[in-house]
């Protein structure tokens, strides 16, 4: 269980991260992950969490702070080889020292660090269950590169490692700056042969999707979680073929 140290590490965490600017709902979207964990304790559901695409580190690290000691924390991103970022997404100078020294200051739980250096367009399911030492994953954000191909690829590969009731988190999929996201999900979702991922949330940029068999439950789980004062904000929709919920006001108490 989440002890109420790590809790207030957290809201600590999200508040010095928002406090930076908080422009397009970043205080809610850091609540997600927080929000999804906190049904994978009411269900027992243990697994590796990660980002497909870390850039300076602030969702990975916000997933991060949910792990256990025993869960593996993942980074796929280019880091300094920003020769190979055709497209331009998540340029940065950042490599594996920054993310290190992030990760001790912030990660308490004595979760292991993990990196997978390259494209994601290279990295295959064996890459990222031997990272989590043949753990699958239960918190998997994507956030590479913005092409078509590789929203698709990602998508494909986080449900090829997903655990029953991991949860995807998709960014920029509502950013008309990056269309490609949103025409490789849509690609995804009415190309794909027997694809296993299922949308269930919608909101600030961020689409978050998990196993079909617990669609249902996570989609009740987080229509719970919005509070009565925001309840006016929060709707029911479709998304192929899927409910999804469309809501804000995740905070942290």
């Amino acid at each position: 269980m989440r002890s109420e140290k790590n809790t207030d590490l957290i809201r600590e965490y999200v508040n010095h991260v928002a406090g930076h600017g908080d422009t397009f709902g970043l205080k809610e979207q850091l609540a997600y992950p927080r929000v999804a964990d906190a049904f994978h304790q009411s269900r027992g559901i243990l697994g590796a969490v990660g980002e497909i695409g870390v850039f300076l580190g602030d969702y990975l690290f916000a997933i991060g702070l949910c792990a256990r000691p025993n869960e593996a924390i993942v980074a796929v991103d280019l880091f300094e080889d920003q020769t190979a970022n055709f497209d331009g997404s998540g340029r940065h100078d950042k490599g594996f020292d920054h993310f290190r020294d992030i990760h001790g200051k912030w990660i308490k739980s004595g979760a292991p660090l993990k990196f997978l250096k390259g494209d994601s367009l290279n990295v295959t399911q064996a890459d990222m269950l031997s990272a989590s030492d043949g753990h699958r994953y239960r918190l998997l954000s994507i956030d590479g590169g913005h092409t078509h191909y590789h929203t698709v690829n990602d998508m494909l590969l986080a449900e090829s490692v997903l655990c029953h009731g991991g949860v995807v988190i998709l960014d920029d999929y509502t950013n008309a700056g990056w269309p490609g996201v949103a025409e490789g999900v849509g690609r995804y979702f009415l190309q794909t042969p027997r694809r296993t991922l299922a949308p269930f949330f919608l909101h600030w940029n961020k689409l978050l999707m998990t196993t079909e068999s617990m669609h249902a439950e996570l989609l009740e789980h987080f229509d719970s979680m919005v509070p009565d004062s925001q309840r006016h904000l929060a709707k029911r929709s479709r998304l192929y073929g899927f409910d999804v919920l469309i809501a804000q006001g995740f905070g942290l108490d």
